[in-house]
């Protein structure tokens, strides 16, 4: 575990968090931007600091949701997760999956076609690759 003893460690944090929540927030508008190229329906976060966006895809909906922890290194790292919505019999949210990535953007994914290079948020085609298991794995998922 990290140790964050001083103000400069929590100010560092802080400024971290920063730049995960501006990744995520890029990584949620790349994705709406390919709303109509894929058949979905997208709802951006409302404000910058909401760290959630929404995908509906054939009466499917899955959330994104951004977290922080502090990462075997030391540093802190983003770990976005994808929630399935099913409203019955009750409403709950199913976890359907997850990657982590770090300040500048690169996922711990790879994307198959590019010899394992790192795919990054902030890369509209790299976006693609991100999402599409998840809403793979949601279409695939039945009650």
């Amino acid at each position: 575990m990290a140790d964050f003893s001083t103000a400069n460690d929590i100010n560092r944090l802080a400024m971290d968090y920063d730049k995960l929540l501006m990744l995520f927030n890029t990584f949620a508008q790349r994705v709406t931007a390919q709303e109509k190229r894929l058949g979905i329906h997208c709802t951006p976060p409302p404000y910058l600091a909401y760290g959630e966006f929404i995908i509906k895809l054939a009466g499917h909906t899955l959330h994104f949701t951004l977290a922080s922890y502090i990462n075997g290194g030391g540093k802190l790292a983003g770990k976005i997760s994808c929630y399935q919505a099913h409203n019955y019999p009750q409403p709950t949210k199913v976890k359907i999956g997850a990657f982590a990535f770090n300040t500048q953007g690169n996922a711990d994914l790879s994307a198959i076609d590019t010899n394992s290079r790192a795919l990054n948020l902030t890369e509209e085609a790299d976006t693609l690759a991100l999402i599409m298991p998840f809403l793979v794995k949601s279409l695939a998922e039945s009650d």
